[in-house]
């Protein structure tokens, strides 16, 4: 859509103030790796995980520091990947549960969010489902919301990339502490992730096997025929042996695993 220079300015220096917050390296990371543009075919704000898009006459009418706010509050929606963690919840009462959520890691950052905004003490530390059941019908669930959901995996693998380079950038300007801890168990996750013992042995055994071919050792069933043709390397596993621990420190669950 057509913007005016005044609308276009306005979006600029709510994002430099953004940038410009004390401790925010993880969220400026977030920020600048999303798209922002106006759009006149939504009410107030929305994302879809991966852009923002906002109402030029709902931005202007926002103070300055609300327009820092009401971006903060979409990138803590793209940050915590709601478009994608909606299930078979109904929509508009999870994007109340998610606004609950994350407006409450707004304030604490020091961010403003815009008048109206849904914030109750309440639900600190309580996920977006957990609030989601405690949260009645609301006829304002019928209005549009600014959560664009989605169940495109692509589109949570992009936020999950977004989210490793956030915590890299955090961690060298010494600020990873400033990380929810919602973000920060699930970031982990994603550097760490923990492996099933059985996949382990499965591809250490996999690699032993002879099942790639090696050139310098010519099969000799095709020599007669004057065919070079490749053998087979690897280790080939005559017998094998399984031991299971079943001393006292072993519990019915370890032991039903072995």
């Amino acid at each position: 859509m057509i913007t005016t220079e005044e609308q276009d300015l306005a979006l600029m220096k709510a994002k430099l103030q953004f940038m410009g917050k004390e401790g925010a390296t993880f969220f400026t990371t977030i920020l600048v790796s999303l798209k922002h543009e106006y759009s006149d075919e939504i009410k107030t704000a929305a994302t879809n995980g991966l852009s923002i898009q906002y109402n030029p006459q709902f931005f202007m009418a926002l103070k300055p520091q609300e327009r820092v706010g009401l971006i903060m509050h979409e990138v803590l929606h793209c940050a915590m990947s709601h478009m994608c963690r909606v299930g078979g919840r109904d929509h508009g009462r999870f994007n109340r549960a998610c606004d609950y959520s994350i407006n409450l890691i707004a304030t604490d950052a020091g961010f403003q969010i815009p008048e109206g905004g849904l914030l109750d003490n309440n639900y600190r530390d309580m996920s977006p489902e957990a609030i989601y059941q405690e949260l009645g019908d609301d006829p304002q669930d019928e209005e549009p919301n600014d959560i664009i959901y989605t169940d495109d995996s692509d589109i949570q693998n992009q936020i999950d990339d977004i989210l490793i380079a956030a915590e890299q950038a955090a961690a060298a300007k010494g600020e990873a502490g400033n990380i929810p801890g919602e973000l920060r168990r699930h970031i982990d996750e994603l550097v760490n992730p923990v492996v099933p013992w059985s996949a382990i042995f499965r591809g250490f055994m996999t690699k032993l096997a002879k099942n790639r071919f090696d050139w310098k050792r010519r099969n000799r069933r095709f020599l007669s025929d004057e065919v070079v043709m490749p053998s087979k390397a690897g280790v080939k596993l005559a017998n094998g042996a399984i031991s299971i621990d079943v001393s006292g420190s072993i519990d019915e669950k370890q032991f039903s695993g072995f």
